[in-house]
């Protein structure tokens, strides 16, 4: 968190666009009650809440993309989104590095996330998160914490099963959960995700001052508003997303992730399967 705060006063410093002040304001009041619940004697069990993984049992899910990411802080990564059919809910797995000394400093570019996104490397049997993605799983004996991030435990064993398309897609996917009010206490704000089923993409501009795409996802029921910043991991994902600009899309579903009051399409399913266009595919 300080290192992410110390990044924030560079770029306010350097009046960079991708300053946020309000994203800034509540990382240094979670730095500060952080710091002063630690004093407290119930302070240890807080900072430790939230990070213990339970274990589940086994779980049907369909992954429906991958997304990158780099962190102001220096580290980077690639997650999986995988909705679980029976408990009807969306979880997450990532895979990171850090980039933040020397050694690493390119660890966090597209070339580098696209070999950790292909490195057999996840759960017992080494599957990799290009292997999963756009197909149905199923974990046995797999862990997850309260956040619904999933564990890279070795007791976890993963079958790939088959394909997934437009069609396999079930209608509870489509319902995101509420925002969450905000927890100081927490690490990161939870991203909430749903699929939104979409006939085409419109108003899509990029505002050229806040380096952001901008558009619109139309479905009959009325238009989900996104964004997508500008940088080197996002180029290949707003290169794509322009190009379907006014196409008809029924029967297509983005996947859609949600964070406090913004969202951001993560990957595209249609009929012939899932594309992972941050990736390219």
């Amino acid at each position: 968190m300080c290192l992410t705060a110390a990044a924030d006063i560079g770029l306010i410093l350097t009046k960079n666009a991708a300053f946020s002040p309000i994203n800034a304001a509540l990382r240094l009041c979670r730095i500060y009650n952080t710091a002063a619940a630690s004093e407290t004697p119930a302070g240890e069990g807080l900072l430790a809440s939230g990070s213990d993984y339970a274990e589940m049992g086994t779980g049907d899910f369909i992954c429906l993309g991958l997304y990158p990411h780099k962190s102001l802080s220096g580290f980077a990564g690639v997650t999986a989104v995988l909705y679980e059919r029976e408990k009807n809910s969306y979880f997450t797995y990532t895979s990171g590095m850090s980039d933040m000394y020397s050694k690493t400093e390119k660890a966090g570019t597209v070339d580098s996330l696209t070999r950790l996104a292909s490195a057999h490397s996840h759960w017992q049997n080494d599957v990799s998160l290009r292997g999963i993605s756009g197909r149905e799983v199923t974990l046995f004996s797999y862990k997850a914490d309260k956040s619904f991030r999933l564990s890279s435990s070795k007791k976890t064993v993963c079958h790939i099963l088959s394909p997934v398309s437009s069609a396999q897609i079930p209608a509870e996917a489509e319902i995101t959960a509420p925002e969450e009010e905000y927890d100081y206490f927490s690490p990161v704000k939870r991203a909430r995700f749903a699929a939104v089923r979409t006939e085409a993409v419109t108003n899509v501009i990029f505002d050229g001052p806040s380096q952001r795409l901008r558009y619109v996802l139309l479905s009959k029921k009325g238009g989900v508003y996104c964004e997508t910043p500008y940088s080197p991991l996002s180029k290949k994902a707003i290169e794509y997303i322009e190009s379907l600009k006014d196409q008809p899309l029924d029967g297509t579903y983005f996947l859609v992730r949600f964070f406090g009051r913004s969202a951001e399409a993560v990957s595209m399913t249609d009929g012939t399967g899932v594309h992972d266009f941050y990736f390219g595919n």
